[in-house]
């Protein structure tokens, strides 16, 4: 999806009026509403979209959380105002959280968790920003004061990570560009390349651990219009990218499977399944019973229906969608173990074309790329069901022999002629290149 797209029509038709643009955002459904209000915070600013928030019906407002509290994954999200009784109480305890989530990083660096190292080195080496929020002493009244009643103020929105410190005024300041306004219980979330996290009292460092690996995710995967881990299907696009990035992004965020906040399950259970309700277009309850592989599948799944109305309201109204989420039982993508040296080749691949010549400097990239793949990326790119995004963006922009070339560099740790030179040794079989989502 492109970012703004929906949100720049929507503001064109009813300009910067909140109670306009709240109208008509309540017109839409739900899937609609929630990826518009996402873009609002970069189309039009923190505080406006705290203003139109207010004033859509609160199981709308709701929609728009991003991510689940602890241990309930969508229910729980801390209190608005919270236990900070001052100003300096909630400066200090700013600083707390900057230094916390700080360290998250480093420790993660050295992680023998490939997918917590691999998210703290994609914040490291720059490929996403990352803002550390937390409330303001007055949360609920600062927000009202900032005509976003209901909403929950928390700063400081000018410090990125590695700068630590922040404030914010005495007396609320509509105009205050560091406060940001959003619906309590939101933990995190990944847009325009931003990461950004709110640290409420009593959130430990595993359950940082766990929203980083989450939304960091959501950029690795590259599920965006355009982006090659992005599905293109004949009806419902937006829904079933935005299924699979959130499914992928519980799946191995949160914990992961075991950890001390996972509440998921195990990927070997089998599924015992269950019925989706929603209301059709004649506002007729219709059941759905689902046709699930694992236990893990079929848990994130409940999560997500009771998270995202949208999520059941698709899943009755469309067949293909329907079925899309019950084959979907392991987390299929492009860059599962969000890798940056996955990104990197992707990237790289990406400046090819199978009937343009490309210059030796582009050939080479991919093969240096490639020679600097980890042993948990070949293992993930070695697995051609699970990979299989990034082996359909590789066919699509390499001719086949040198698309051969690549799998069995990958395979083989060597590239081969892949650069016009002789292999080393006698080439494999080449790989299977199809396969589709693996089943449980």
């Amino acid at each position: 999806m492109a970012e703004g797209g929906g949100a720049r029509h929507l503001l064109a038709e009813h300009g910067h009026d909140p109670e306009a643009v709240a109208g008509g955002l309540a017109a839409m459904d739900e899937a609609q509403r929630e990826r518009i209000l996402a873009e609002l915070h970069g189309a039009a600013g923190n505080q406006f979209v705290g203003q139109v928030v207010a004033l859509l019906p609160v199981a709308q407002a709701g929609t728009t959380k991003k991510h689940g509290g602890k241990g309930g994954k969508g229910g729980k999200g801390g209190k608005a105002s919270g236990p900070l009784g001052s100003k300096s109480a909630a400066v200090a305890f700013h600083a707390e959280a900057q230094a916390k989530v700080a360290k998250v990083i480093r420790k993660g660096l050295l992680s023998k968790q490939a997918q917590l190292r691999n998210s703290c080195e994609w914040i490291e080496k720059g490929l996403c920003e990352l803002v550390v929020l937390t409330p303001t002493h007055d949360a609920s009244e600062r927000a009202a004061a900032m005509e976003a009643p209901g909403a929950e103020a928390v700063f400081d929105l000018s410090k990125l990570y590695p700068d630590s410190g922040g404030s914010y005024p005495e007396v609320a300041a509509a105009g205050d560009a560091g406060v940001g306004l959003y619906p309590p219980g939101f933990e995190g979330w990944m847009m325009g390349g931003r990461l950004t996290i709110i640290v409420r009292p009593g959130m430990d460092a595993e359950r940082i651990e766990g929203i980083i690996m989450h939304e960091v995710q959501h950029q690795a995967d590259q599920h965006e219009q355009g982006g090659p881990g992005h599905a293109v299907v004949d009806a419902y696009q937006d829904e079933t990218n935005s299924y699979r990035s959130e499914f992928r992004a519980y799946w191995i965020g949160d914990g992961g499977p075991g950890q001390k906040h996972d509440v998921f399950g195990s990927p070997d259970e089998p599924a015992t399944n269950f019925t989706i309700s929603a209301l059709d277009e004649k506002g007729e309850v219709v059941d759905r019973p689902t046709n699930l592989a694992n236990q893990r599948q079929q848990r994130i799944l409940a999560h997500l229906v009771a998270s995202y109305p949208w999520v059941a309201t698709t899943y009755v109204a469309d067949a293909a969608f329907r079925e899309m989420v019950d084959g979907f039982s392991l987390p299929v993508g492009v860059n599962v173990v969000s890798s940056v040296r996955i990104q990197a080749l992707t990237d790289a691949i990406g400046v090819l074309q199978p009937d343009v010549t490309s210059t030796a400097r582009e050939r080479s990239a991919v093969v240096d790329r490639t020679r600097e793949l980890d042993d948990v990326d070949r293992e993930f790119l070695r697995d051609r069901a699970q990979a299989r995004p990034f082996w359909d963006h590789a066919r699509a922009h390499l001719p086949h022999e040198e698309c051969v070339k690549l799998q069995r560099g990958i395979d083989r740790e060597t590239m081969g002629d892949f650069r016009g030179g002789r292999p080393a040794r006698d080439p494999a079989p080449a790989p299977d290149e199809g396969g589709g989502p693996r089943s449980a």
